[in-house]
């Protein structure tokens, strides 16, 4: 279903976010709109009995109940992917703890190379790499680095063998793509968007969708049938 094992974690943060006007339009009219036909067909029940009645109403209660899942959960998505970019964003801060500065006239007569764009730690004092190299055949390599390179292929890995484990539940591709982007990043303390269970925020949302415009036509019937 998704191009790249695993894409789904980098896919949803970007999707709630394009569309969370959107989404909050849909939840907001949507639950107005099943509340006036849950009242329109509670009073053409009462009045008359009809099955138009009947029809608005049972509409307005699935319809509702849809759409308030949906807003539940939309609502906690957003939470999940704010609270990840500012974990991220903090992240980035808190990695940048080194300030540059150009101390050109103290260093004159020195090479170039030593008098510009000295690198100072946040307590004042030269800033030195401290990583290990390996310099054998003219390269140099980073054991950490290394490290990080095998993690990421163990991911990548484990997220391709969870793809391609389909099993017997509803919307099982939806779903091996879930638990595939929960293992590429490496677990859902790296992705807390994607601890719900995203096929009930995708079928929720897709009938309060579909609820306006039948919603809306009810409703219509419905204000016709009380005049």
């Amino acid at each position: 279903m998704f191009g790249l094992f695993g894409s789904l974690k980098d896919i949803v943060p970007v999707i709630e976010q394009l569309t969370r006007l959107p989404g909050q339009a849909v939840a907001r009219i949507g639950l107005v709109l099943q509340l006036l036909l849950l009242i329109s067909g509670g009073a053409l029940v009462r009045r008359s009995g009809s099955f138009l009645g009947y029809i608005v109403l049972i509409g307005g209660l699935l319809f509702g109940v849809a759409t308030a899942l949906f807003a539940w959960r939309r609502r906690r998505l957003e939470k999940a992917v704010d609270k990840w970019v500012m974990d991220r964003m903090r992240t980035m801060v808190g990695d940048t703890g080194q300030v540059r500065l150009d101390y050109s006239e103290t260093y004159q007569g020195h090479n170039p190379a030593e008098s510009h764009g000295v690198i100072l730690n946040q307590d004042g004092t030269t800033f030195t790499s401290s990583r290990p190299t390996d310099t054998s055949e003219g390269r140099t390599y980073s054991h950490v680095d290394t490290a990080d390179a095998a993690q990421q292929r163990q991911l990548r890995h484990d997220a391709m063998l969870e793809a391609q484990d389909l099993r017997d539940t509803w919307l099982p591709r939806v779903e091996a793509a879930q638990r595939s982007a929960v293992a590429a990043a490496g677990g859902l303390v790296n992705a807390p968007y994607l601890k719900d269970d995203l096929r009930i925020t995708l079928v929720s949302g897709l009938v309060a969708v579909i609820g306006l415009p039948l919603g809306f036509f009810l409703l219509i019937l419905a204000a016709f049938a009380l005049l």
